[in-house]
């Protein structure tokens, strides 16, 4: 599998997990953003252009960025 197939369908999931956790009435914690696919993207050379919207679109209301120990 190619990678941009790859970075396609690993947003694809993100969507819908997104999708899902709106209908969701308790808290929700995911382990990346969609930040993280054009990070994911840029470092394989995949193009970002097709995500970017999505990544303006949807928010999240709290993000925690833990350091590495």
């Amino acid at each position: 599998m190619r990678d941009q197939d790859f970075q396609a369908r690993i947003h694809a999931l993100k969507l819908q997990q997104f999708a899902d956790a709106q209908d969701h009435t308790g808290t929700v914690f995911f382990d990346t953003t969609f930040v993280d696919d054009i990070a994911h993207r840029r470092a394989t050379g995949v193009e970002t252009k097709s995500i970017e919207e999505s990544v303006r679109m949807y928010r999240y209301d709290v993000m925690f960025l833990l350091e590495h120990p």
